[in-house]
């Protein structure tokens, strides 16, 4: 009845008496590569998209101020050409 109960206490949780193998150490990656590497590759990728995001709306606001500028010369000017095209 003794060895029984031990068995028992052994096999649900992990006890210290339990020699690792193959699978625990896959276990172990796969878990790693879930709860450290995947997260940190979702990070990198956000943060990539937000630098592009801001290339983006800066290079808008640049061509903004080069129409602005080019409206408010041919404007002025009266006979201008820049603005054809």
């Amino acid at each position: 009845i003794q060895a029984h109960a031990d068995s028992n206490s052994n096999g649900g949780g992990g006890g210290s008496s339990h020699l690792p193998s193959d699978t625990d150490d896959e276990e172990i990656y796969a878990n790693a590569f879930f709860g450290i590497v995947l997260p940190m590759c979702v990070w990198l990728v956000c943060f990539l998209r937000a630098y592009q995001f801001r290339q983006l709306i800066e290079e808008a606001e640049s061509e903004a101020e080069e129409r602005t500028r080019s409206l408010a010369t041919g404007a002025g000017g009266g006979g201008s050409n820049d603005n054809e095209g």
